[in-house]
């Protein structure tokens, strides 16, 4: 008992020792202070007293209020957990695909800002210029990452360093069985039971284990799925890190005169930032445009090119949209509050009286926000494509116009998550939960935690409107686009608000030794990237990349063309009349697609009401009416592409001979 009573007695000195300390965090806004006035009320002065007090509190439980801290994170934190568990296990696919997008997501753009505020503090701290000087070494920065980001992608994909290509379409036999540990690795073919019988066309199969159990497996482009999964690391990650830089050189600017003078005025450093950064990428577009150029020219197809292409093009959208919508939100919330947040985004000191009539407003500005984000996705889906029909989408090199669209609906949407972040802090600042300051640790979590569950909530919200969409036929991808760039931003909101938490948390630890905090908070933000970058990569991104695949997969075969022969047999009987195809019987709604010579394939929606199709009439005009056998046909919402089929192979086909425009 003597012992217990010295540790807590020293425990004691201690917090009291430290009480100058608290309250230098409490004047930052960390309410330290308080934290250790309780600490003290609590009784610790008290158990100084005699013997006889010891003994008969032995007996009662005391609980400080580091204890109940302690308590409420372990009860919190298991219940978000297994509430995370849950929600990546859901019983619908496109929740689970979404909530997979978002953890992924959110835990890039945690390690990404972690990372890059670690590195900026410390250039910070050596060099010693300018607001001037700050800005150009910023870009700089920014520009390390961009350039990095383009070496990282060609060198994970082969097309620098590697003298001979391998065969990226060869497919091997992997194991397909996701609960095991081996899941995805190479299996010898000739363990496989389907090449022991000889069937060597075979994607899927069995094979028997050392255990005598038989064990799923699939043949997959093995190394180009690695490949894919690198490059969308790497893009990733350093395209987070290069947003975040250009938003540190962006807000920079905004600070100083005469940009911070008036709201109007810091939309100008809006428009510097995005010049410096379409200088740099149209500098990393013309390196790719050599790359694929080069492999054409040496007669291969320029396949690990064209992931370079993909994976760095949507890098930079992803960049542009972060540095826009941050520096916007910025603009937004001078204009209503009058006191231009920090780089951080946060009002410190706060020099207005926060009202609910600023929260009102910034959250209509976020929804004025995601209104733009789908009305611009709908204008997306009506801008010609470059390719044309026959042309496979990823294989379609985006347009100006179309990579314009793209970063202002992107811009759009983050902008929303950006605004609602600013509405959730403000709203605490004017009601705090159990009295908490918004900057303490304890309030960063819990906003943190409510955040993270009404996003979850958003996310379920829209796939039940996309199943909606789908069920009356509006499906499209314009619907799609528009999803998926929602959930791209609430992973933003989801993202900076846990690495507010953890920006929190890391400086607390960094201020135990004061005179190295800088390089102590690098150190810590270091290990903690390279600690999440593995099993990011290894367990999170790619089982988001996969269930991508999946419906990517799931929606081609929709459309393929044995279900349709199939469909449409089941549906529909053909006559043929003149040159042209034309279609008629009781059917659901339909499309013609390309289909072998010879034939048509039609998409059926089997979901939609039978109905009487109206007769289809051509569309000479069309572009892809000019094309050598094909015929342009306009159906109830939908255009028809169907071969023209010759005379001598023309028939009427009726559904019970199962036959189609044989």
């Amino acid at each position: 008992l003597a012992l217990v009573a010295l540790a807590r007695a020293g425990a004691a000195g201690q917090e009291v020792a430290s009480a100058p300390s608290g309250r230098r965090l409490q004047e930052e806004g960390f309410a330290a202070g308080d934290f250790v006035e309780e600490s003290a009320e609590a009784g610790f002065g008290g158990e100084m007293g005699g013997e006889s007090e010891a003994e008969g509190e032995e007996d009662e439980e005391e609980f400080t209020p580091v204890d109940i801290n302690a308590a409420c994170m372990l009860l919190g934190g298991v219940t978000y957990v297994m509430a995370l568990f849950q929600l990546v296990n859901i019983d619908d696919d496109d929740v689970r695909r979404y909530a997979w997008k978002v953890v992924s997501n959110t835990i890039s753009i945690f390690m990404a800002v972690l990372f890059f505020q670690g590195n900026n503090k410390v250039i910070r701290a050596v060099v010693n210029t300018s607001d001037g000087g700050f800005i150009f070494i910023e870009f700089a920065h920014c520009g390390v990452y961009v350039v990095g980001m383009l070496l990282a992608v060609a060198f994970t994909t082969g097309v620098f360093g590697e003298a001979i290509p391998p065969n990226l379409e060869e497919e091997k036999w992997t194991v397909a069985d996701a609960m095991l540990v081996t899941y995805g690795d190479e299996v010898p073919a000739h363990t496989v039971r389907a090449v022991q019988r000889g069937d060597f066309e075979a994607t899927k199969s069995i094979i028997v284990d050392k255990w005598g159990m038989e064990v799923a497996v699939a043949r997959l482009p093995v190394e180009l799925q690695r490949r894919k999964r690198s490059s969308k690391m790497w893009s990733t990650l350093l395209a987070h890190m290069a947003g975040f830089a250009a938003i540190a050189a962006g807000s920079t600017m905004q600070h100083i005169e005469p940009f911070k003078s008036s709201p109007l005025l810091t939309l100008v450093p809006v428009g510097l930032t995005v010049g410096v950064m379409i200088i740099f990428f149209q500098g990393s577009r013309l390196i790719r445009a050599e790359m694929k150029a080069q492999a054409l020219r040496t007669g291969r197809k320029g396949r690990r090119a064209a992931i370079v292409v993909e994976s760095v093009g949507e890098a930079e959208n992803d960049v542009l949209a972060l540095a826009i919508s941050f520096l916007t939100a910025q603009a937004v919330r001078f204009s209503i509050s009058g006191q231009l947040p920090n780089g951080e985004g946060i009002e410190d000191p706060l020099k207005f009286e926060v009202q609910w009539r600023h929260v009102y407003l910034i959250g209509g500005a976020g929804l004025l926000f995601m209104l733009g984000s789908i009305l611009l996705s709908s204008i997306r889906g009506m801008l010609p494509s470059e390719g044309g029909p026959g042309v496979e989408e990823d294989e379609e090199e985006d347009t100006i116009a179309e990579r314009a669209v793209d970063v202002l609906m992107n811009t759009c949407a983050m902008g929303f998550a950006w605004c609602m972040f600013s509405a959730a802090r403000w709203a605490w600042i004017i009601s705090p939960l159990f009295k908490i300051h918004v900057m303490s640790i304890d309030a960063r979590v819990i906003l943190a935690l409510i955040l993270s569950f009404a996003c979850f909530f958003i996310v379920y919200g829209l796939d039940k409107i996309d199943d909606a969409l789908r069920a009356t036929g509006g499906a499209s991808k314009s619907a799609a686009r528009t999803i998926t760039s929602i959930v791209s931003a609430v992973s933003v909101l989801v993202g900076f608000a846990w690495e507010h938490s953890f920006d929190g948390a890391v400086t607390a630890v960094a201020d135990l030794n004061p005179a190295h905090s800088v390089l102590l908070k690098f150190g810590l933000g270091l290990f903690v990237f390279v600690f999440l970058l593995r099993p990011w990569r290894k367990y999170i991104l790619r089982r988001s990349m996969q269930l991508d695949e999946l419906k990517e997969l799931r929606d081609k075969k929709s459309v393929g063309p044995e279900r349709n022969t199939l469909l449409a047999a089941g549906y529909l009987g053909h006559a043929a009349r003149g040159d042209n195809m034309y279609l008629s019987g009781r059917m659901p709604e339909f499309q013609l697609v390309k289909g072998p010579p010879g034939a048509a394939a039609v998409r059926a929606e089997p979901h939609l009401p039978a109905r009487r199709c109206r007769p289809p009439r051509p569309l000479c005009s069309h572009p892809s009416a000019r094309r050598p056998g094909y015929s342009v046909y306009k159906f109830p919402r939908m255009r028809a592409l169907a071969p023209r089929v010759p005379a001598s192979q023309r028939h009427a086909a009726s559904p019970a001979g199962g036959g189609f425009g044989t």
